[in-house]
C-alpha cells in the first residue's frame, strides 16, 4: 500500500469547481440533496448503518482503508448519504481499490447529480475499467455541469481526471469526444495537457495550435502554448513565443505576465522591471506582477525601491505573511535590526514561519539578547520535521557559539526525559550526546516511549538525519534499515537511505532505492531527479535519464537542482547549446559550486574558455572542497 495523492486531487476539483462534496452552488437550491431520514429505515438497517458507520471511522483511524471503504458504502447505500459516498472513493483510493472506488463515485454521484467532483471520480473509474459508453455519458454530463460554470471550466475538471490515467485509452476516448464538440477549444486544450503528460511536446503544440485557429484570441490557449514550451525545458522558445504574443495582444495582462517571469527566472532584471513597470502603470491593483517587482528589485539590491513595492503589498494585505518575511530581510540588510525584527515577528503562520524566527533570533542573538534569542525558537507552531529539527539545531549552534551549552545541557536532557518523543527536545538532546553509546540510549528511551506508528516513523527519520548530520552514517542507515524492513515502501526514508549511499559514493545501492521508489510511486520528483542525475553523470541510459529528468522539470520547474540535472544530460547527449542555457538558469536560480563545475565544462567544451575558468573560480568561492568541483578541476588541469 502507497500513499495516495487523492486529497490534493480531490481540493482542487472543488477550488476549481466553486463546489464543495456535499452541496452545490447556491444559486441552484431547488437541486440541493435532501437530508435522508433514516428512521424510514427498518431497525434492522438502522442498527446495520450505525454498525458499517463506526466501523469505517474505527478503520480510518487504524489506516484500514481496505475495510474503512467496505463499510462508508454500506452506510452511504442505506442512508442515501453523498458525503458517506465520498468518504468511500477516500478510503478506496488509498487502498488502491478501483472498483470499489468507482462504486462508490457512481452513487455519490447518484446521490449528488449535479456535483462535478463526484462525476469527475466516476470518470476515472470508467476510463481505469475500459467502460467507453458509460466514460462518454459522464464525459457529457461533466461537460454540461462545466459549461455552466464558466470559461475553461471543463479543461480544469478534465485535466485532474487525466493525471490520474494517463494513457492511450484515454486518449482514444477524449479523441472520440472531441470530435463531437470539435467546434470548441476547450476540449482541444485537453487534448494537449494529456498529450503533454505523456510526453509528447509536440502533438500537445499541435492541439494548442488547433485551438487558437478555432479563436486565435483564446487567452488560456495563448498563455499554454508557452507554458507548454516552459514546462519541457525549452525555455528559449518560450521567451520567444511570449515576447511575440506580448507585442501582438498588449493589452493581455497575462502574457506580459510570463514575460516578465521567464525575464526574471533567466537573471535579466532590468527587462523584468521595465516590463513589470509599464504593465503596473496601466493596471496598479495587480498585486502578483508587484510582487514579482519588488522580488525583482530585491536580486539587484535595489533595496529602496523593493522595500516601497512591499509595503504597497502589505497595506493591501496581499500575502502579509511572506511579505512581513522579505521586509525583515530588508531591514536586516540595512542594519536596522530591531525594524528587522518586528517584521520577522510579525509572520505569523506557513512557510516563512520557521525562517523568520530563526532569523529574529539570530538578530537578538549577535546583540547579546540570549534569552529573547533562544524564546523565539520555542514553541513554534510547526507540525513540519525539518523544521522542528532545524529550530532545535539552531538553537543548540547559538548555544555553543554563546559557550552556554554546557550550562544548559543538564535541562537540555532533563527535559527530553520529560517528553522524549517531541521531535524538538528529541533534537536538542540527539545533537548533544557525549558518545555514540548514550545517543543510542537516547533513541531507544524514545522509541519505547510510543505505540504510535506515526510517532515511531519520525523519530527514526529525525535519528538517522541526525545521525548523519554528525558523521555517523552507519548509525544513520542501520535506523533506516531496521524501519524498512517493517515498512519497505515508505518512499521517504527509503530517499534518504539513497543518499546517504549517494554521499558515501556506494551508487548501486543509491540506485537501487532509487528504482524501487520509482516502481511504487512513478511521479516521485526527487527520485526521477536523483536517478536520472546519476544515469547521466555516469553516461548510461541517457535517453531514460532525459525522460526522468524532463518529467521531474515538468513538476518542479523552478528547482535549481532540477534544472543543473536537465542542463548535464543535455551535456551528455551533446547538445550542448541548451546544456548552457538550463545551467546558466539554474545557476541564477541559486548559485553553488556543483552548479558551477557543471557549467563551467559545458562552456569550456563550448570554447568559451575564459567564461568557463570565471565560474569555477565563482564556485571555488562558494566551496573549494567540493567534490564535483575537485574534479572537473583535476580533469580540465586547472
Amino acid at each position: 500500500m502507497k500513499n495516495s495523492s487523492w486529497l490534493p486531487f480531490l481540493l482542487t476539483l472543488v477550488v476549481l469547481t466553486g463546489c464543495t462534496t456535499s452541496s452545490v452552488n447556491k444559486s441552484d437550491k431547488q437541486n440541493s440533496v435532501p437530508v435522508f431520514d433514516l428512521t424510514s429505515l427498518s431497525e434492522a438497517d438502522q442498527k446495520q448503518f450505525f454498525q458499517s458507520k463506526l466501523m469505517a471511522e474505527s478503520a480510518i483511524r487504524q489506516q484500514r482503508y481496505d475495510l474503512a471503504a467496505a463499510n462508508f458504502l454500506i452506510a452511504a447505500e442505506l442512508s442515501h448519504s453523498g458525503k458517506l459516498a465520498q468518504k468511500a472513493v477516500f478510503a478506496a483510493e488509498n487502498y488502491e481499490d478501483s472498483l470499489t472506488s468507482y462504486q462508490a463515485a457512481t452513487l455519490w454521484a447518484t446521490l449528488e447529480p449535479e456535483n462535478q467532483v463526484a462525476f469527475a471520480w466516476k470518470a476515472i473509474g470508467e476510463l481505469r475499467s475500459h467502460q467507453t459508453r458509460r466514460l462518454q455519458q459522464t464525459l457529457a454530463k461533466l461537460y454540461q455541469l462545466t459549461n455552466n460554470s464558466g470559461d475553461n471550466s471543463f479543461i480544469a475538471i478534465a485535466e485532474q481526471i487525466i493525471t490520474r490515467v494517463p494513457n492511450e485509452w484515454t486518449l482514444k476516448n477524449l479523441n472520440h469526444f472531441a470530435q463531437l464538440h470539435k467546434k470548441d477549444p476547450q476540449v482541444w486544450l485537453v487534448l494537449a495537457k494529456l498529450e503533454e503528460q505523456m510526453g509528447n511536446i509536440d502533438k500537445a503544440i499541435v492541439y494548442v495550435d488547433k485551438a487558437l485557429s478555432l479563436q486565435a484570441d483564446n487567452n488560456f490557449a495563448l498563455e499554454e502554448k508557452g507554458l507548454i514550451y516552459q514546462r519541457a525545458g525549452q525555455n528559449q522558445k518560450a521567451l520567444q513565443y511570449f515576447s511575440e504574443m506580448e507585442k501582438k495582444f498588449p493589452k493581455a495582462y497575462s502574457l506580459k505576465l510570463h514575460l516578465a517571469q521567464i525575464y526574471y527566472q533567466k537573471g535579466r532584471n532590468k527587462q523584468a522591471q521595465e516590463l513589470l513597470e509599464k504593465l503596473l502603470s496601466a493596471q496598479p491593483d495587480r498585486t502578483f506582477a508587484r510582487y514579482l517587482l519588488a522580488a525583482s528589485y530585491l536580486s539587484t539590491e535595489n533595496i529602496k525601491a523593493s522595500e516601497k513595492q512591499f509595503i504597497y503589498l502589505l497595506e493591501k494585505n496581499y500575502k502579509p505573511d511572506m511579505v512581513n518575511y522579505f521586509l525583515g530581510e530588508i531591514h536586516q540588510a540595512k542594519n536596522e535590526p530591531e525594524l528587522a525584527v518586528q517584521f520577522f515577528q510579525a509572520v505569523k503562520q506557513g512557510r516563512y514561519l520557521t525562517r523568520s524566527r530563526i532569523s529574529a533570533a539570530r538578530i537578538l542573538f549577535d546583540e547579546k539578547k540570549y534569552q529573547q534569542a533562544f524564546k523565539q525558537l520555542h514553541n513554534v507552531p510547526t507540525t513540519n520535521l525539518g523544521e522542528q529539527i532545524y529550530l532545535a539545531s539552531s538553537e543548540i549552534e547559538m548555544m555553543k557559539r554563546a559557550q552556554l551549552l554546557e550550562k544548559n545541557i543538564t535541562g537540555i536532557w532533563n527535559s527530553f526525559k520529560s517528553k522524549p518523543t517531541n521531535i524538538y527536545l528529541f533534537t536538542r538532546a540527539l545533537l548533544t550526546a557525549k558518545s555514540k553509546s548514550d545517543r543510542a540510549s537516547m533513541i531507544q528511551l524514545a522509541l519505547n516511549s510510543t505505540k504510535s506508528f506515526a510517532v515511531t516513523r519520525a523519530l527514526i527519520e529525525t535519528a538517522s538525519e541526525i545521525s548523519q548530520q554528525l558523521g555517523d552514517s552507519e548509525q544513520a542507515i542501520q535506523l533506516i534499515d531496521e524501519f524498512l524492513e517493517r515498512v519497505p515502501d515508505d518512499v521517504k526514508l527509503r530517499y534518504n537511505r539513497a543518499m546517504i549511499y549517494a554521499a558515501q559514493g556506494k551508487t548501486s545501492q543509491m540506485e537501487a532505492d532509487l528504482r524501487y521508489i520509482l516502481r511504487v510511486e512513478p511521479n516521485h520528483v526527487d527520485a526521477l531527479n536523483a536517478l536520472g542525475y546519476s544515469l547521466a553523470d555516469e553516461n548510461k541510459e541517457l535517453d531514460k535519464a532525459y525522460k526522468m529528468i524532463i518529467e521531474a522539470y515538468r513538476n518542479r520547474p523552478g528547482s535549481a537542482a532540477i534544472t543543473d540535472s536537465l542542463g548535464w544530460i543535455l551535456y551528455r547527449k551533446g547538445q550542448l547549446k541548451a546544456a548552457s542555457e538550463h545551467l546558466q538558469q539554474a545557476w541564477e536560480l541559486s548559485p553553488s559550486a556543483d552548479i558551477g563545475a557543471h557549467l563551467g565544462e559545458v562552456l569550456w567544451q563550448s570554447g568559451n574558455k575564459d567564461l568557463a575558468k570565471n565560474y569555477w573560480e565563482k564556485a571555488k568561492k562558494l566551496d573549494a572542497n567540493n567534490s564535483v568541483l575537485v574534479e572537473t578541476l583535476k580533469r580540465f588541469k586547472q
